[in-house]
């Protein structure tokens, strides 16, 4: 049901084909973990950095705040295809 940009249609194809896979003893798992950051990626460096040092004392924010972005760290997202696995 969800409607990526153009440029990334063909990878919603593919999810949708490995989806309709219908084999006995056969599941699939499609996994969209959003932002990835730890181990060494910078993605949220900076805004981690602010906080910490309080420099500006309140972090900027889009439009009313309301919007949500999903993230996860490296390691958790690693644990969880583990499980899957």
């Amino acid at each position: 049901m969800r409607v990526p940009l153009p440029r990334y249609q063909y990878i919603k194809d593919i999810e949708d084909k490995v989806l309709s896979i219908k084999r006995e003893n056969v599941k699939v798992y499609i996994v969209c973990p959003g932002i990835i950051y730890g181990c060494g990626e910078d993605t949220f460096y900076q805004l981690f950095k602010a906080s910490w040092l309080q420099e500006p004392e309140k972090l900027p924010y889009l439009n009313d705040g309301s919007n949500k972005i999903p993230t996860i760290h490296l390691k958790d997202l690693v644990k969880f295809v583990i499980k899957i696995a």
